[in-house]
């Protein structure tokens, strides 16, 4: 995998350009590949799945910032999981909902109301802990954090807790990808949980060596399966080319582009025989904004 970080430092080797406006160029392209893979990877790729509790008495639940819609809603209650049945129509909505009594402890229906809630029907009786489950079509979030590295970490092998001497660790870290960078261990791991600015929580026990003083990196990495993610540096390199009018590099890097493109959609945009999982659980709360890309050199 490759940090936004380090594909944009890639981007400054690779032509030998550091100024501050070809930066701006190489981050504004980078995110705009990922948009683009998104889009050829089809909706099915964008869909993530969140889960909250159930709390008694409570109709409406919040949707996350980063959802565009909610594609479905399903109970989970012990092992058994429940799915409900979409209301889309506000006025259908309404109707069923003319006596504020009724209840159930598993219900029936949902209806997304409004960009940021669902509701539920008949309205929950019981508290369920983590048992609502929503999928939900994701954005893409256009990536600008730095990695980071300050202080040092102590990490246990079997454990998905990180321990920072020295450290800030932020609630925003969520989401984002962290690496021991001492040579023992070479593997990324997601950033499920924000604890202190001393501790966070992976959300896969960690599997290299245990100990502590150990360097690291948090990385914020493009939303696209990993054997793309290089591509973006392609993407941004053909761009480069063309603003410089050097055809033949630009060709050999959009060439490059052009394959990763036939490839994301070869493996992901059709959902039949494909071997990629395309959706992913979380726990809290993250845009497949529609991207076209007419280019062609000239």
């Amino acid at each position: 995998m490759i940090s936004f970080q380090g594909a944009y430092e890639e981007c400054q080797e690779q032509t030998g350009d550091t100024s501050t406006a070809s930066l701006a160029l190489f981050k504004s392209w980078l995110n705009r590949a990922v948009g683009i893979l998104r889009n050829d990877l089809g909706r099915e790729y964008s869909i993530e799945h969140i889960t909250g509790n159930i709390v008694a008495s409570r109709q409406y639940y919040q949707i996350p910032e980063y959802a565009i819609r909610v594609v479905a809603v399903s109970i989970l209650q012990s092992t058994q999981r429940y799915e409900l049945t979409p209301i889309y129509s506000e006025n259908t909505w309404k109707r069923i909902n003319a006596s504020t009594s009724d209840t159930a402890t598993i219900p029936d229906y949902f209806h997304p109301r409004g960009k940021d809630e669902v509701g539920l029907y008949p309205i929950p009786s019981t508290n369920i802990t983590s048992g609502l489950e929503m999928a939900v079509e994701t954005r893409v979030q256009d990536m600008s954090q730095a990695d980071y590295t300050t202080g040092s970490v102590t990490v246990t092998a079997g454990s998905a807790t990180v321990t920072g001497s020295g450290t800030t660790f932020t609630a925003s870290m969520v989401g984002r990808y962290f690496k021991v960078t001492d040579g023992s261990e070479g593997i990324w791991y997601r950033i499920g949980a924000f604890v202190s600015t001393t501790e966070i929580t992976l959300e896969n026990m960690y599997e290299g060596s245990s100990g502590g003083s150990k360097t690291y990196k948090i990385g914020e990495m493009p939303q696209i399966p990993e054997e793309l993610q290089e591509s973006t540096i392609d993407y941004a390199m053909f761009r480069f080319y063309m603003r410089r009018k050097d055809a033949n590099l630009a060709a050999e890097y959009k060439s490059l582009w052009d394959g990763a493109r036939d490839m994301a959609k070869e493996l992901y945009a059709n959902p039949i025989g494909s071997t990629v999982i395309k959706s992913k659980i979380r726990s809290k709360g993250i845009y497949g904004d529609s991207y076209d890309d007419n280019m062609t050199l000239s």
